[in-house]
């Protein structure tokens, strides 16, 4: 991580004070007021990054003139996310509380079921171990209302070798990686273990392309990691200028962080976030696998990692709402409120 992907702007503290005495659920109003209050207070650009953020609510933000005025189509919404359940019928291990992720998904598509969402997306890590897994928690989701989009994690390839390939199956996805629209919107599901060391059965070529791989691109990354191949690579150029031309803002879903900089990234992190960097209507990547969490605003886009579910007693999840100007996270448990500031 560079200095200024870590330095936090002059107008954050201003932003706080107006919100940090939220102790409830974030309100839109209150977010507004405070983004005009940061944006006046500083109106040059930055690069800021909060992790594990004491305060219930951070706002958060760039300079709205650098960037083209998309994504306005159509009324504001609500989507729910949530990362690493990591379920497996197995006894606690330190903070993960393995068999206690079914009620905390029960809980959290409870909650869900009382919104008017547009959609729900599971950001990886679904199970912790074992094909057996998928079953009770996809039995968990039957209950949502909401269409529901997951995201393959490395945790989703803990099975055997002959049951690698059926996981996005198992999960219900159409593909491993696709996208999602909706008026001014475009939301791409990400596959970050295409290239990888464990997505892929002993003795296949793929594996045998991703050992190369990692040998000369990724040699001291951390096997748990992946890579995002040549061909999904291009596919992401494309959906970025498709939606460029149709005026819509892009968010990212990937199970593994771009930024901050750190062992959790994907193997290739700065060849997607050059792509990312050649599309000015992208605004957010949102991530799991970094069971801590936390914050960074990299070139006017929101990089935000969820909560691992599995850690600890209490549970983590979020609604995020947006609306033409901002980006609310509206967190549940030990996951933060924010207010971001959208281009």
């Amino acid at each position: 991580m560079t200095a200024s992907e870590y330095t936090l702007s002059l107008r954050i503290p201003l932003a706080f004070l107006l919100l940090a005495a939220c102790s409830g659920p974030l309100d839109s109003s209150e977010c507004l007021h405070a983004r005009t209050a940061a944006m006046s207070a500083d109106a040059g650009r930055g690069s800021h990054a909060v992790g594990d953020a004491g305060g219930r609510a951070d706002v958060y933000g760039g300079d709205a003139a650098s960037r083209p005025p998309v994504g306005s189509e159509g009324e504001p919404f609500t989507i729910a996310v949530m990362a690493d359940a990591q379920y497996a019928d197995v006894a606690t291990h330190g903070r993960r509380q393995y068999r206690d992720s079914l009620a905390k998904l029960t809980e959290s598509v409870a909650d869900c079921n009382e919104r008017d969402l547009a959609f729900v997306v599971q950001l990886g890590d679904a199970i912790d171990r074992d094909a057996g897994s998928f079953a009770p928690v996809q039995e968990v989701f039957d209950d949502l209302r909401a269409p529901l989009y997951h995201v393959l994690g490395n945790h989703d390839y803990e099975v055997d070798d002959a049951v690698k390939a059926q996981v996005p199956e198992l999960l219900g996805m159409p593909a491993p990686y696709h996208a999602v629209t909706r008026p001014g919107w475009r939301f791409l599901i990400l596959d970050g273990n295409d290239v990888s060391t464990y997505a892929h059965p002993a003795g296949s070529d793929a594996l045998r392309r991703s050992l190369a791989y990692r040998a000369e691109q990724a040699p001291d990354a951390p096997e748990w990691n992946g890579a995002i191949g040549a061909e999904q690579l291009a596919w992401l150029e494309d959906q970025l200028d498709e939606a460029e031309e149709a005026g819509e803002r892009v968010v990212l879903f990937c199970h593994f962080p771009l930024r901050p900089a750190n062992t959790h990234v994907l193997w290739n992190a700065d060849e997607v976030l050059a792509v990312l960097d050649r599309h000015p209507n992208v605004v957010a990547w949102i991530n799991g696998h970094n069971h801590r969490g936390g914050y960074v605003e990299r070139n006017g886009v929101h990089h935000l990692t969820m909560h691992g579910m599995v850690d600890t007693d209490d549970n983590a999840y979020a609604f995020l709402r947006f609306t033409e100007q901002t980006l609310e996270v509206d967190g549940v448990g030990r996951e933060e409120n924010r207010c971001l500031v959208l281009p």
